[in-house]
């Protein structure tokens, strides 16, 4: 099939493929190592979400480029839960698994400890996509704010201070949420 899909690719169209492989397949196969903690099924992901990247890229060289590794560390999700589920291994949820295993090392792992976890997980998906996602990169993935600063085009401390904010929005909506019970 991969042979089939780059014949009929153009050659810009080859040459996008391998800036792509290029530049974020370490990464992408980092993510999916993490995920599926098999070197074979990492790269399977990791071949499968290029065949994706082939297969739609008439859509995907519309997006900006500084959200082309976000568009595609989410085809590579998709490609590694479809492996955790024909394998049959538990599929994790997002980030759900990485909270409910975090040390209390930094003051978000405190809050993160002290609070009733399914309750912060309901409230995460009331954050912004922008919000969810950061938090998702950052105890998710567990990437550093220098990782995070050039995926999403902005610098190091913006990328820590966006952090804190989104947690602080967090603590907010659980402290409301939580006063609001005791009425």
């Amino acid at each position: 099939m991969l042979i089939i899909l780059w014949g009929v690719l153009s050659d810009h169209e080859r040459d996008f493929v391998n800036e792509i492989f290029a530049e974020y397949h370490v990464q992408l196969y980092n993510i999916s190592f993490r995920i599926l903690r098999s070197q074979d099924d990492a790269e399977d992901a990791l071949a499968q979400t290029f065949l994706k990247i082939m297969d739609h890229i008439d859509q995907i060289k519309k997006i900006p480029r500084h959200e082309t590794l976000p568009f595609c560390v989410i085809l590579l999700k998709n490609a590694s839960v479809d492996i955790l589920r024909k394998n049959k291994k538990l599929v994790p949820m997002g980030f759900t698994g990485e909270l409910q295993e975090l040390a209390a090392d930094t003051p978000e792992d405190a809050f993160f400890e002290s609070h009733d976890r399914e309750r912060l997980l309901e409230l995460v998906h009331q954050l912004s996509p922008e919000d969810r996602y950061l938090l998702e990169l950052r105890l998710g993935e567990e990437m550093s704010y220098q990782e995070i600063g050039p995926l999403l085009n902005i610098t190091e401390a913006t990328a820590r201070k966006r952090f804190q904010r989104a947690l602080k929005k967090l603590q907010k909506m659980y402290a409301r949420e939580a006063a609001h019970v005791r009425e």
